[in-house]
């Protein structure tokens, strides 16, 4: 008798199927380092467990230290706080044999490329806005952590739509009956016109061109959502099974 060849579909469920029943009851299945050490290293999941593992370790060592010391016991839980994020992160890898949820996983791994563009765009303008409003402010101050916190933490947040207009005011030594008005320096009024510049720019300009790229990134994505989702996990079944 002749054996007809399974269909496409069928085909694809099978193998979906074994390696659904690889991760969810042998977790460490697929994570096993295959002959090449370079592809097990470059994978991202196990980066993710190599960065977990770093963190217990780290929190665990640094409990033992000095097991009687309060502040240490903090900074272990502070370190594991992170870890806790870092372990839920993981249970994503378990979304991504789904049809649905496994190529919203492919989205917003390349939406995190455009978020790094955006990100290498926003750090001029608030570096510069950051030092030109710190020294306007605060023109004969020397240099330290409160300036530092001024120049990264206030332009940050100011993308936002948190201001800190009245700090800004009341710094500045502003008592006029009018918002930067009978300031102590005279300069004072340009923080003002360049805080309008710099949210008109992050704000504006850049918050929507990374929305433009996030939309674009998800059209490419999903009229091709089912392709790479079969991709994926045929490059992950074939680790598994190696």
């Amino acid at each position: 008798m002749v054996r007809r060849p399974r269909p496409v579909a069928q085909s694809l469920a099978t193998e979906v199927s074994l390696y659904t029943d690889a991760t969810l009851f042998n977790p460490c299945f697929c994570t096993l380092p295959t002959t090449d050490k370079s592809d097990y290293i470059n994978d991202g999941w196990n980066k993710l467990d190599l960065i977990m593992q770093g963190l217990y370790w780290s929190g665990f060592l640094m409990r033992i230290a000095d097991p009687d010391s309060q502040q240490n016991k903090v900074n272990t839980k502070a370190v594991h706080a992170i870890l806790a994020i870092v372990l839920w992160s993981r249970l994503l890898r378990y979304y991504a044999v789904h049809n649905v949820l496994g190529p919203k996983l492919i989205m917003m791994t390349r939406m995190l490329k455009d978020v790094a563009i955006f990100i290498f765009l926003l750090l001029v303008f608030l570096f510069g806005y950051g030092v030109a409003a710190q020294s306007l402010l605060f023109p004969l101050r020397d240099f330290d952590y409160q300036s530092a916190e001024n120049v990264i933490f206030r332009p940050y947040f100011q993308i936002y739509g948190e201001l800190f207009l009245e700090d800004l005011q009341q710094e500045s030594d502003c008592v006029g009956p009018w918002p930067f008005s009978a300031c102590g320096w005279k300069v004072s009024w340009l923080v003002p016109v360049l805080l309008a510049g710099y949210v008109l720019v992050t704000n504006i300009l850049l918050i929507n061109l990374l929305i433009a790229q996030f939309n674009d990134t998800y059209i490419k994505v999903q009229d091709n959502s089912q392709r790479l989702w079969n991709k994926q996990n045929f490059g992950k079944l074939g680790k598994a099974v190696r």
